[in-house]
């Protein structure tokens, strides 16, 4: 239709601009979605690796014997070792 060319190119332009803006707000929202679930995801996460591990180290602390190998880093453990096991044979004074 040569008599509308011009209305066309504006309804063209107008719809191109328009999508363009719902699909930008859109991608917002999808991503700010994205990033407020694992935002919470990752403050639960931190909470439960942080009370393993402490309930790992008062675990250890509760019993003295236990809480000296879990004192030391691995090397240490190890030398420990050697001078903890005739300890545990001797009897214990309260």
């Amino acid at each position: 239709m040569p008599g509308r060319e011009i209305s066309y190119s504006c309804l063209i332009i107008f719809h191109v601009f328009v999508a363009n803006i719902l699909l930008m707000n859109y991608l917002i929202a999808i991503l700010s979605t994205t990033y407020d679930g694992m935002k919470q995801n990752g403050v639960f996460k931190y909470k439960v690796a942080l009370y393993t591990y402490s309930e790992r180290f008062i675990a250890a602390f509760r019993d003295r014997d236990y809480g000296e190998f879990v004192l030391y880093p691995p090397p240490l453990t190890y030398i420990a070792l050697l001078f903890l096991v005739p300890v545990v044979f001797l009897p214990v004074s309260v």
